[in-house]
């Protein structure tokens, strides 16, 4: 007979979930690193300063938890096409060879881990997109195009315009939590000693040190969780639950020595392995930001008018899922993309 655990990671899965792990809810000690991590943060980011304390010790935010139920999403692999993908979530798009351009200008010498390598400049051509109201596109998917000017801008200079990768689908909050409700509701019917609450990003909890503990992968020096066999193309939520469960064993960090990511940022974001500023983070300025985008910055967005991927593209492991894995993903991503 299967374990508890397995059980109910099982029925996580059932409900859409790409992957599941379990971990305890032992309190953080890192109140200390925690706090550097906020020391050069934007004001608009300043929420994230707050309930500091529930950050650490999940059972603040949710006193009867016992275990924490973590779950990824998959939103995209490296089987699925980004041309195609932006010309279905915009109906109407003219693009003109983006995919070639951003695949020579991404990938590093021999598609692996290279020596030395630097990012080189993205080619220039005829604009990628032709679309005449990006708000009214933006508002259709739950978000908001933070600089309306940026896509003349780009336009005028001929730089194809990109949008990232997650944002070409739904909104995964509404997504996420409706399947996290259903998996809820299921798990109190197959055993009804459970309770819990449920999270995507916007509640106070380190998801991301969570799904490290539960086995979901590793915090890359990007500061993305990087899954070996997924990739990092995921969401992340998760249950805590008022049940005391059998811990999945950590993740290890297999970034080693690679420093691609690092690298690549244009911007120079990500000033230290692990280590990311958001003063200079094209996703920052292009998505949260309240404030005009610097003219220093403007000018490295190589396109991008919503979020940025180029920490994510460059890495090895976005790219050598089994064919196995990529079919089985397509089949999650499927309910998220439009």
């Amino acid at each position: 007979m299967a374990d508890i655990e397995e059980k109910i990671k099982d029925i996580a899965v059932k409900n859409g979930a790409s992957a599941a792990g379990i971990t305890s809810v032992l309190k953080s000690d890192d109140l200390v690193k925690i706090k550097s991590l906020f020391e050069n943060i934007p004001p608009d980011l300043s929420y994230l300063k707050s309930n500091i304390e529930k950050r650490l010790d999940i059972k603040k935010w949710y006193p009867d938890a016992k275990s924490v139920l973590l779950c990824a999403w998959q939103y995209w692999n490296s089987s699925m096409n980004y041309e195609a993908a932006i010309a279905k979530a915009m109906p109407g798009a003219v693009l003109e060879g983006y995919a070639q351009q951003t695949a020579k200008a991404m990938l590093p010498p021999c598609g692996g881990i290279s020596e030395g390598y630097a990012h080189p400049r993205p080619k220039r051509g005829k604009p990628a997109v032709n679309i005449t109201d990006y708000p009214l596109f933006f508002k259709k998917k739950s978000r908001k195009l933070i600089s309306a000017e940026l896509p003349e801008f780009f336009r005028s200079r001929n730089i194809p315009i990109k949008i990232s990768r997650y944002a070409l689908s739904r909104d995964y909050h509404k997504t996420i939590k409706k399947k996290l409700k259903a998996m809820l509701k299921e798990l109190k019917t197959f055993d009804n000693r459970i309770d819990g609450r449920f999270f995507v990003d916007t509640s106070p909890v380190f998801e991301k040190k969570l799904s490290e503990r539960a086995g979901l992968g590793w915090q890359g020096k990007n500061t993305l969780i990087i899954n070996s066999e997924r990739g990092s193309y995921f969401f992340i939520g998760g249950i805590a639950l008022s049940i005391a469960l059998k811990s999945d064993n950590p993740s290890a960090n297999l970034c080693a020595d690679c420093d691609l990511c690092i690298k690549a940022c244009p911007t120079g974001a990500l000033e230290k392995p692990g280590v990311l500023n958001p003063n200079k983070c094209i996703s920052y300025w292009t998505t949260q930001s309240k404030s005009e985008i610097p003219l220093s910055i403007k000018e490295k967005l190589g396109g991008n008018i919503y979020g940025c991927d180029i920490c994510q593209h460059i890495c090895p492991y976005n790219r050598q899922q089994t064919a196995g894995d990529r079919q089985q993903a397509k089949i999650k991503i499927s309910e998220f993309m439009v």
